[in-house]
């Protein structure tokens, strides 16, 4: 059961999020930071974006009772860099963790990339 996700538990909002992969991709181009986009970009967490568009596509998820996240960075074709979180939480009962629900939230996200291009 969720339990005080927003005062000990999930500190993280989806402004914080989005801060935070933003932040990864300026370090990126420090010397000896670039292992950062392999790290990122290892899994796509599956969204499904047209890779001649999106060739860059970074994931981060996370999850615990009460809160799910899928958190995205992707960069265009013209370099250009976008953010895409879906955060879900709710402090009384854990979180549906099940594919349906991740489906939704990757076609969510899918759908906000296609609105930015």
């Amino acid at each position: 059961m969720p339990r005080d996700i927003n005062s000990i538990e999930w500190f993280a909002s989806a402004d914080d999020l989005c801060r935070a992969l933003v932040g990864l991709a300026e370090l990126e181009a420090e010397p000896g930071l670039s292992p950062i986009n392999e790290v990122l970009s290892t899994n796509s967490g599956g969204i499904d974006l047209n890779a001649r568009i999106w060739p860059r596509i970074w994931f981060k998820g996370g999850s615990e009772p009460g809160v799910m996240t899928l958190g995205f960075l992707a960069r265009d074709n013209h370099h250009q860099s976008f953010v895409v979180i879906i955060l879900t939480e709710d402090t009384k009962q854990p979180v549906q963790e099940s594919v349906a629900v991740e489906l939704a939230g990757l076609e969510a996200a899918a759908g906000a990339f296609g609105l930015l291009r």
